[in-house]
């Protein structure tokens, strides 16, 4: 790249504002402590419910839920 090409496209970078993406793009931030309900918290360990340890089948899972909790 010769000289003045590189002087060219530092006045170019220079120039060129700066746009925060981010802020334009709408996103909104969600304070998850507000969403948080009081109470008791059970601690359930999902993997002896697993199919051969590693499938959850959705019916027998259900039925379980609805019989024991």
């Amino acid at each position: 790249m010769s000289l003045h090409l590189n002087t060219y496209i530092s006045i170019l970078i220079s120039k060129m504002e700066i746009v925060n993406k981010v802020t334009l793009s709408g996103i909104i931030t969600i304070n998850l402590e507000e969403f948080y309900s009081q109470g008791e918290r059970v601690l359930f360990d999902i993997k002896e419910r697993l199919f051969q340890g590693l499938i959850l089948k959705e019916k027998d899972f259900r039925e379980f839920v609805k019989n024991e909790y």
